[in-house]
């Protein structure tokens, strides 16, 4: 990866993990599946069948926006159902920063949650293999399962290249920039919160030449939410105490909802991320050439090696349904071939 840490790591809640990560990524933020939380919370919580018990515990795990709100629900959890000293509960509480949504929510993971693991890989594989499975058979399901993705990826690029979005308010320059900029599956989540501010209550708290600050009440999971906004028209930079746009990269209701109040028809660059943008896959292969030499002569080998692979893989797949481009293609990489063993 170039020396370049990653900006969340989620393993499993494991010490020699734990003190690793501090080592090697001190400026990464670690956090825990919660997936493996709650897999081992009915062995050490008697009362966690108990569906009041249930509520409480998993809305401390993900579903606080905030850490007051955290504070206040885990209070409750502790003294209604008489678990003060609980040891297990004591040391889980003293590792909160590594797997609080509220604690966590500053941090970018792209929108990617702790719990995703017990809807990811070992689904899949549960899916196509069993014990009785042979390994012959569990491979042939497995390269099927590969097909499947890769093929679902190909006809996301092909939409994202040629197919067209449906706005549904046509007239919002909002909706129709990010429409521009946005990848199908992005757009339709920015789209979701651009028409979550019909159901958003706005009130204007304070406002100055330079800042406006909102309290915007919404509903969530049947609960009445505040976050507050803060606009910023010097440096056109919003804040909300949501922070999903820290979290995942995208405007949240809240923030938009800020702008169509100043009648702003224009979402600022910097709330663009080009990893969602419609050119990212292009962009991770134009990469700045002299740049890309000195980073890997102090690199290792398979950094250059898995970038001329994506490189090509990349090539290969643009168009590999045009008879023309594979001609030319094979053609480029017959050249080049033909000049390597000149070397």
């Amino acid at each position: 990866m170039g020396n370049k840490s990653p900006k969340t790591f989620m393993t499993d809640q494991a010490q020699a993990i734990i003190n690793a990560v501090e080592v090697v990524f001190p400026d990464c933020r670690h956090r825990l599946y919660l997936w493996h939380i709650s897999q081992n919370a009915p062995s050490y919580l008697p009362k966690f069948k108990t569906a009041g018990f249930q509520d409480l515990f998993y809305h401390c795990l993900s579903s606080c926006e905030t850490e007051f709100e955290f504070e206040a629900t885990w209070s409750r959890m502790i003294r209604e159902y008489n678990l003060e000293g609980h040891c297990w509960l004591e040391r889980l509480y003293g590792l909160r920063h590594k797997w609080c949504t509220a604690l966590n929510n500053d941090a970018f993971s792209a929108g990617f949650r702790s719990t995703s693991r017990s809807e990811g890989t070992n689904n899949v594989l549960k899916e196509i293999g069993h014990v009785r499975t042979s390994l012959t058979i569990f491979v042939l399901e497995f390269e099927r399962k590969m097909r499947e993705w890769r093929q679902s990826e190909a006809d996301a690029d092909f939409m994202c290249k040629q197919g067209r979005k449906s706005i549904q308010v046509k007239e919002s320059t909002l909706l129709q920039q990010a429409a521009r900029h946005y990848t199908h599956k992005l757009y339709k989540m920015f789209e979701q919160e651009f028409m979550g501010i019909l159901a958003a209550s706005f009130v204007l708290k304070s406002s100055s030449s330079v800042m406006h600050e909102f309290e915007v009440s919404t509903r969530s999971i049947g609960q009445q939410r505040e976050s507050i906004v803060r606009l910023n028209f010097e440096k056109m930079e919003v804040n909300c105490t949501c922070k999903k746009f820290e979290s995942m990269g995208l405007l949240c209701t809240h923030a938009l909802g800020a702008y169509r109040f100043v009648n702003m028809g224009k979402i600022p660059d910097m709330y663009l991320l080009s990893r969602w943008g419609q050119e990212a896959k292009k962009r991770v292969t134009d990469i700045d050439q002299e740049n890309f030499f000195q980073m890997t002569a102090t690199g290792s080998q398979a950094l250059f090696t898995n970038t001329d692979m994506r490189y090509a893989y990349d090539m290969i797949t643009r168009r590999q349904w045009h008879e023309g481009a594979r001609i030319l293609l094979w053609k480029s990489l017959e050249d080049t071939n033909s000049k390597l063993d000149d070397l």
